[in-house]
């Protein structure tokens, strides 16, 4: 593999709207070097260590990154195969020997046993001193619910942008016109299938290991006769995957990682794959991709390959099918009117302050532009706030939120029509994915409480979207090769979702994401084929045309503590019928 330059490592970057210093750059290069990986591959093992330790691009935080790998290659290296190692007697290391010094605390640590924790008294650590004192009752600010801001702090940085109303994405043949168009001002229909509405919170977290063990292999049955079904001349019938066969043979079912218990990063080299207890008895392979041209693949997918295991432990595939055919279409196609979507996604406030400047600035955009449809999608009260944890409320964080829902929906009664998508980052509700709606006391006939995630038929347009980071997720845990050269990553990952039928395709989940796969089964799977398929996301924001579909990333209204983006959009009637790309424009505007 050839190593990176700082051009490609930039550029590679820029993909995931990431600004990088040259002293930051510096380091990467110096890991590409060192571990001859290539400009994605770098930026892969960045954006991983970026979603399990929550840190920005830095020089220090490169180091760290670099150390770990260093540390991880070396004890990979050191390991001794079990086959040769050497059975014999037990004994003591010598540093591990009382006589030689040991204290209480490292003999307990040598056999595995945690040592006693000392008191918080005795041991006082700068950090936990200042949070301390950001914590006590003299230092906690009130807040009250008809007020933003817990004192008049304002954003600086926010307050002073000049960038404000810039379009940074265009798409469409009326991406001109859309700033210009308001709504039809009528009622505008918005509905949702009720078998797949969550109508109150359901328990989670009561899920038997058979039930889930049924659940998963249900849907690897179910994708991989959708493959097959696309591929009829091509796929045969299925094979147990540990089959010895000389022969290319088809199996099927879900990528896993081999290392750390099926939980570690996914490489080229640590491919397993499990298969169902229909076919394959829930047996697993290794799988040696050498052979194989083209793939791109993630934990949790569903695939058929063909090829051959001549040994049994070790399948040797040569082709890789992912593709399924395409769902059903959405009931009615837009006759009429044209339909304009305004589509905004929290955080609503800046990192620096609870002010909520960028709520009221969208609500003015709205009040503007008069869009027939407004979707707020969540968090409202982000759990990752810096002032979430310091600031003394007086009510609890969902009355917090039902303020924020009740004073939007005040301020723009007969503008627009609202939806409201909830977040499982949102402060004091239910981590958990699937989400329940949210919950208002000003219910209104012009606004809809969904779920996350949804499907939505508004006007006869189908919309999917869901409020969960699935494509940063996915981004830090894709594997990829391609024999044409560099492709569309990320309009790669959004098809991921519509070829697996699901909002959440990745399994195991991201540690910051609870899913209850009992629930996402239900709630959580695409039955029809989305004309718009929104997905906010903090990579760079984006409009990609898919298949007969539209895939929009709006960005987040805030970005630590300047201001992000909001997207426009416009469906205007198809003539002819067919691809809604034809009468589909958009604009990705900062607030």
């Amino acid at each position: 593999m050839n190593v990176a330059s700082i051009r490609e490592i930039q550029e590679s970057l820029s993909v995931f709207d990431i600004d990088a210093k040259d002293d930051a750059l510096d380091k990467m290069l110096e890991i590409s070097i060192l571990f001859q990986m290539d400009a994605d591959a770098i930026v892969d093992e960045w954006l991983a260590y970026q979603s399990t330790h929550g840190c920005n691009l830095n020089k220090d935080n490169v180091e760290k990154l670099l150390l770990e790998k260093t540390i991880k290659n070396k004890t990979k290296n050191n390991q001794t195969p079990s086959s040769n190692r050497r059975r014999g007697n037990l004994s003591l290391d010598r540093s591990m020997d009382p006589s030689m010094g040991l204290g209480e605390d490292d003999l307990l640590s040598a056999y595995g046993t945690p040592k006693p924790r000392k008191s918080t008294s005795q041991v006082r650590t700068p950090y936990s001193a200042k949070k301390e004192a950001a914590l006590t009752p003299s230092n906690m600010s009130s807040y009250s619910p008809s007020a933003f801001s817990p004192s008049s702090q304002q954003s600086q940085k926010y307050g002073s942008r000049t960038n404000s109303g810039d379009v940074v994405v265009k798409f469409g043949p009326s991406s001109e016109a859309i700033s210009t168009y308001r709504g039809r001002r009528t009622a505008v229909s918005i509905s949702m299938d009720d078998k797949l509405k969550i109508k109150s919170q359901y328990h989670y977290m009561f899920q038997k290991l058979g039930d889930l063990s049924d659940v998963m292999d249900e849907i690897i049955e179910v994708i991989s006769e959708d493959i097959k079904s696309n591929h009829p001349e091509e796929i045969g019938e299925f094979q147990p995957c540990s089959k010895v066969s000389q022969e290319p043979i088809f199996i099927t079912g879900r990528v896993c990682c081999d290392q750390g218990g099926g939980v570690g990063r996914l490489n080229n080299q640590s491919v397993l794959l499990q298969g169902g207890k229909y076919v394959s008895e829930g047996r697993s392979v290794c799988v040696d991709l050498s052979q194989v041209e083209e793939y791109s693949l993630f934990p949790g997918q569903i695939v058929v390959l063909l090829g051959t295991n001549p040994s049994g432990k070790k399948f040797i595939p040569t082709k890789v099918f992912t593709s399924t055919p395409k769902l059903p279409s959405s009931s009615v196609a837009l006759k009429s009117d044209p339909l304009s979507l305004l589509v905004a996604s929290g955080p609503f406030t800046t990192s620096d302050c609870l002010s909520y400047e960028p709520l009221q600035d969208l609500i003015r955009v709205v009040k503007e532009r008069s869009p027939d449809v407004t979707i707020i999608i969540g968090p409202i009260a982000d759990n990752k706030h810096d002032e979430i944890n310091t600031v003394k409320f007086g009510v609890s964080y969902e009355d917090v939120i039902a303020d924020r829902l009740n004073y939007i929906v005040e301020s723009l009664r007969g503008s627009t029509s609202l939806v409201f998508v909830p977040s499982s980052r949102d402060a004091g509700c239910h981590a958990v994915y699937p989400r329940a709606p949210y919950v208002s006391a000003l219910p209104s006939k012009d606004v809809y409480f969904a779920q996350d995630p949804c499907v939505l038929d508004i006007e006869g347009v189908s919309v999917a979207l869901t409020s969960n980071d699935v494509l940063f997720h996915l981004c830090a845990e894709e594997i990829s090769k391609s024999s044409s050269g560099p492709t569309d990553r990320i309009g790669r990952l959004a098809q991921h979702l519509i070829q697996q039928r699901s909002f959440y395709p990745l399994c195991p989940s991201n540690e910051n994401l609870n899913v209850d796969y009992n629930a996402a089964e239900r709630y959580g799977f695409l039955a029809k084929h989305p004309d718009v398929l929104i997905l906010p996301s903090d990579l760079k924001s984006f409009v990609k045309p898919l298949e007969d579909c539209v895939c929009v990333n709006p960005g987040r209204l805030t970005k630590g503590t300047s201001g992000g983006t909001y997207a426009q959009i416009l469906i205007e009637p198809e003539d002819g019928g067919g691809n809604i790309c034809n009468g589909f424009s958009a604009q990705v505007v900062r607030i």
